[in-house]
């Protein structure tokens, strides 16, 4: 099974929602559109985990009734010689994954 990238999975979404967006620049990095958002030219749904970037002039707003959207990743780890630690740490991880989807507080940069 192959996953959409983000760009795709936020402009289908938009779509489902009935949004049409015009895409007039697109930054290669999010910290790049970071700062074009606080250079006032445009907005831009980014995943949570950005908002523990503070920049100056950014508002991180999280997403009521949301289209659920789904950024995957994975875990990568040693199959033969891993690490008590590793081990105890892929653990951690998967346990965190069940209990998801807490809600994001708003921040400013």
């Amino acid at each position: 099974m192959t996953w959409p990238g983000l760009y795709d999975a936020i402009l289908a979404a938009c779509r489902t929602a009935g949004l049409f967006t015009s895409v007039l620049k697109n930054a290669p990095r999010l910290p790049a559109t970071l700062s074009l958002v606080a250079a006032g030219l445009g907005i831009s749904l980014v995943p949570a985990s950005m908002r523990r970037l503070a920049v100056a002039g950014v508002t991180y707003r999280g997403l009521e009734d949301g289209p659920g959207l789904l950024a995957p990743i994975r875990l990568v780890l040693r199959m033969v010689g891993a690490s008590a630690t590793s081990i105890q740490f892929a653990a951690a991880i998967k346990r965190l994954a069940a209990n998801a989807r807490a809600p994001m507080p708003e921040t400013e940069g």
